[in-house]
């Protein structure tokens, strides 16, 4: 083979191994384009994720806090509630204690005056004068109750003397009623009592 055919077949294979290099690094920078591309779809999911996922964590850190003020808002509540309680409790035992500090003073000023009255006889007398009072109370219900029955029994008296007198003129009017009718004039006629008339009598004559 002749130098020129040597040269030329070199060359031919240096340009076949070149394309199948450049081929090569062809296929691997699209392979690495592809990857990377890959990798860069990967990483925006990724961030997305973590983004979102720190969000909600956010999210739930603020609901905690806010739970945790309501809890302390009702605690304090019931505290206070609990307070209140107590200044109840407080108030009823001072309305309680007022209430007896004002009948022992009543009690003091009435002892007083029955103390600078001359004509005070006495607890003894005090007591006899209640008992007298009562008594005379119990006597004047009684008469009052007395006369609620006289007064009762008068009446029923008048209501049964005035169906009596009612009666007895219902009587009298039937009887006048019965003398009033007219004298049978045939003979052997009688009057209303069963006595012969006059006229019959003379008839019969």
């Amino acid at each position: 083979m002749s130098d020129i055919e040597e040269s030329q077949f070199s060359e031919y294979e240096d340009e076949e191994l070149q394309e199948i290099i450049l081929g090569q690094h062809n296929n691997e920078s699209n392979l690495g384009n592809s990857s990377a591309s890959k990798d860069q779809n990967k990483r925006p999911r990724c961030g997305n994720e973590e983004a979102r996922d720190s969000l909600l964590q956010k999210e739930l850190e603020n609901v905690r806090g806010i739970n945790k003020v309501i809890e302390n808002v009702v605690s304090s509540l019931e505290c206070a509630k609990g307070n209140m309680d107590t200044v109840s409790r407080t108030v009823k035992s001072a309305s309680s204690l007022l209430d007896t500090w004002i009948r022992i003073l009543s009690q003091a000023e009435h002892n007083q005056r029955l103390i600078l009255n001359p004509g005070w006889e006495g607890a003894s007398a005090d007591l006899a004068a209640i008992e007298t009072e009562s008594i005379m109370r119990a006597q004047a219900q009684e008469r009052k109750a007395a006369e609620e029955e006289k007064r009762l029994e008068e009446a029923k008296r008048k209501a049964e003397e005035e169906e009596r007198h009612r009666q007895v003129g219902t009587s009298t009017r039937s009887v006048r009623g019965a003398w009033s009718k007219p004298r049978g004039s045939g003979r052997g006629s009688t009057g209303s009592s069963g006595i012969p008339s006059e006229k019959s009598e003379s008839s019969a004559r």
